[in-house]
């Protein structure tokens, strides 16, 4: 007999989607809704000839320049609502007095180089309150920069079953695990941060496939909503956060399409999609720039995000901050 599907939930923790039962989980992997590597084998070897075929013939470009830099270690004083981009899908927030890191990369990661070094060492960064992680990847997840932090962080809020690998880094950190459309316990009055679906999927090895969960983070402190997307391919669940949260103020979102296999990423039509559902007040855009992962390079990146100011059905405001760069939220 197989082993049944189970749906995982932290029982501990508030569930904000009367009908979500948990993720669903078997043989110690999470399967089924929005895993991004459940596509069919005949599309992904499709994908991939197409890739080596137009690398070949040098149609596929990796680039090598680096974003500009700005370091103003200003924030550490500051004490207005502010987000700074720290490369990649590393951003420092502060809101209602708070600190969050989400997805900490300061290094290389292996076998890929950064191609636009971090601002900051990680212990430059001062206190953080809450860090929160997406996912286990190497670019969203550097356990070095971990190692380095020692006490500096409060609190780790993480997908369900990361702890372990987290605590094997770093023993000092306390966490809590979440579900998706689930929030975090916090005991904090102006602060709530929730715990939400993405289309991705998970591996730091070839033996951890999915062992971990994946996702996105909405933060809510007085009166803003700020998204933290994560990686994530296209799917029903943009239209279930907007249907949860309403009104968000900042969307933080990747604009680099999949390269090789479609799914885990969203291509440039599928972002706009997203960015419609969730019709956000303002985005920041995200996870170009560092590393070599898209076919783009940042300058058509950048390009083609500009160009989204020029749509009528796009109503929301685009910041585009430099790395390093403080922006008042």
């Amino acid at each position: 007999m197989g082993q049944k599907t189970r749906y995982l939930l932290n029982e501990r923790l508030e569930t904000i989607k009367s009908d979500f039962r948990g993720v669903p989980y078997k043989k110690g992997k999470f399967t089924g809704e929005f895993s991004a590597r459940e596509q069919k084998i005949s599309i992904k070897i499709r994908n991939i000839f197409s890739f080596i075929k137009k690398f070949i013939k040098k149609e596929i470009k990796f680039e090598k320049s680096s974003l500009p830099i700005i370091k103003d270690r200003s924030f550490l004083n500051e004490k207005e609502d502010f987000v700074i981009w720290l490369g990649h899908a590393t951003f420092l927030i502060q809101c209602s007095k708070k600190r969050f890191l989400t997805d900490p990369c300061f290094h290389s990661m292996p076998l890929k180089k950064r191609i636009t070094q971090a601002p900051y060492h990680i212990r430059e960064l001062g206190e953080i309150d809450y860090l929160l992680i997406s996912h286990g990847h190497h670019d969203h997840l550097d356990l070095k920069s971990i190692r380095y932090s020692k006490t500096q962080i409060k609190m780790a809020l993480l997908p369900l079953k990361m702890g372990r690998l987290l605590k094997r880094a770093n023993p000092h950190i306390k966490f809590q695990e979440a579900s998706w459309y689930q929030k975090y316990d916090l005991k904090e009055k102006e602060i709530e941060v929730f715990f939400l679906p993405a289309h991705h999927w998970h591996r730091r090895n070839i033996f951890d496939y999915n062992r971990i969960l994946w996702g996105s983070f909405l933060i809510k402190c007085k009166d803003k909503k700020i998204l933290f997307v994560g990686d994530s391919g296209y799917n029903t669940h943009f239209r279930e956060i907007k249907n949860i949260f309403k009104n968000i103020d900042i969307a933080i979102m990747p604009i680099n399409p999949p390269y090789i296999i479609s799914g885990s990423h969203m291509t440039h039509s599928e972002t706009i999609k997203a960015i419609k559902e969730l019709s956000p007040k303002s985005i920041i855009p995200m996870h170009y720039g560092t590393f070599n992962l898209t076919t783009q390079s940042t300058n058509e990146l950048i390009t083609w995000f500009k160009t989204l100011k020029n749509r009528k059905d796009i109503k929301t405001k685009l910041v585009l901050p430099d790395i390093g760069e403080k922006i008042f939220i």
